[in-house]
Formats: C-alpha cells, sequence, structure tokens
C-alpha cells in the first residue's frame, strides 16, 4: 500500500508539473548508509565520469557550480581545475557527507538548497548538472535554465550529464530536457553525445554555452 501511496504522489507532482520531492532523496540516503548511488562500487561509473571531465575545461580561472553533488565523488575532481567549486544538494545528509569526502581542500562551499528555490552562486563559468535533471518536470528544468542562465558569466558553459534506462518510465528523458534548455532561447548548444551503457542503459552529455542579451 506504501509504495502504491508513493507512485501515486510522484504521479500528482509530474501532472502538476513538479519533479521528485526532497523526501524522495532523504529516504534513499536513509536506506544506504555510504555510497548510496553506487558511484563507487560500479565501474560504468567511472567510464562516465572521465566523459564528463573531459567536457569540463581542465582550468577554470572562476566559479564552477555543481548542481546535485550527491556525497561530493565528483566535486573531490572539480576543485583542482577552479578557483572555486560551489556544490549543492537538497539532501542534507548528502552534504554532510559531502564535507567529509572532501575534507582539507579550500576552494570548495556546500550549500543544502533546492535549485528550483534558489541558485547559490553568481557569475559561474561552468554549472554542472549530473544525474539530477531527469528528476525535474519540464516546466522546472525550463525555469531553472532560464534563471541560471542570469547566474553565469559571459562566456558560461552548462554541462548537463545524465544516464538513461528503459525502467525510468516517469522522470524526464535527457533528450527532452535539452531539447526544453534549448527553447528558453537563453542557452547554445554546443554538443550533444550518447553512449550505450550495459544492456538497456545509455548515458547522455550536453554543452550549452550561454547567450547573454
Amino acid at each position: 500500500m506504501n509504495q502504491l501511496f508513493t507512485k501515486l504522489v510522484k504521479r500528482l507532482r509530474w501532472l502538476t508539473g513538479r519533479g521528485w520531492s526532497g523526501r524522495e532523496f532523504q529516504n534513499r540516503y536513509a536506506e544506504c548508509r555510504e555510497d548510496a548511488w553506487g558511484y563507487l562500487k560500479n565501474p560504468l561509473h567511472s567510464e562516465r565520469l572521465a566523459r564528463i571531465l573531459a567536457r569540463v575545461p581542465a582550468k577554470i580561472s572562476g566559479t564552477v557550480l555543481e548542481v546535485g553533488c550527491a556525497e561530493g565523488f565528483v566535486t573531490r575532481q572539480l576543485s583542482p581545475r577552479a578557483t572555486q567549486v560551489v556544490a549543492c544538494d537538497l539532501s542534507a545528509e548528502a552534504i554532510q557527507r559531502a564535507q567529509r569526502f572532501c575534507d582539507g581542500l579550500s576552494n570548495l562551499q556546500f550549500h543544502c538548497v533546492d535549485i528550483r528555490h534558489r541558485i547559490p552562486a553568481n557569475d559561474v563559468h561552468v554549472c554542472l548538472v549530473s544525474d539530477v535533471i531527469y528528476y525535474l518536470s519540464a516546466r522546472e528544468i525550463r525555469e531553472f535554465s532560464i534563471e541560471l542562465s542570469r547566474r553565469m558569466s559571459d562566456t558560461g558553459l552548462l554541462v548537463i550529464a545524465n544516464e538513461w534506462n528503459t525502467d525510468y518510465r516517469d522522470l524526464t528523458h535527457p533528450e527532452k530536457a535539452v531539447q526544453y534548455i534549448g527553447e528558453t532561447g537563453r542557452w547554445r548548444r554546443k554538443s550533444l553525445e550518447h553512449h550505450a551503457q550495459g544492456e538497456q542503459g545509455s548515458h547522455w552529455i550536453a554543452v550549452f554555452e550561454v547567450v547573454k542579451d
């Protein structure tokens, strides 16, 4: 009964233009003491990370905003590339774990925030959104990408990375997300790629450059 109720609530949120709630992620971290998303256990994630980092400039004289930092595994890799990394997640537990994992790195800021309500950085040179965008509805993706464009530097880049599996019926497909971002007129797509991941999965990466008025 609880599972059915949860599915109905999720479906209702999508029908009203809202993606996943913070509670979904809080439950995930409560159930998994460490590596909640299997990033360290699954070798496929190492391949994905290498592809993502290949799309992020090696040296960034400015701020990198990481949306959905989870437990800080990617955050730690971004640290030596940028003057400052602002990492955010809507799960307080995720932020605490990320801070512990990245202990000793002095150019990091962590924020527990829902980017649908507030973006915790300005003059952003690169924004990385990894395994987050498919949890947002079409409306939320458009609103977030418009607000983000206002927070970017004149040459700012947006890197969207997301896995996809045929089982993900109630999420936004990465290709659709890329379409929604482009439709805002605030972003110009530079590249789009997707790679096979296992038998039924794929990994998508899109890079956009901001369009300033």
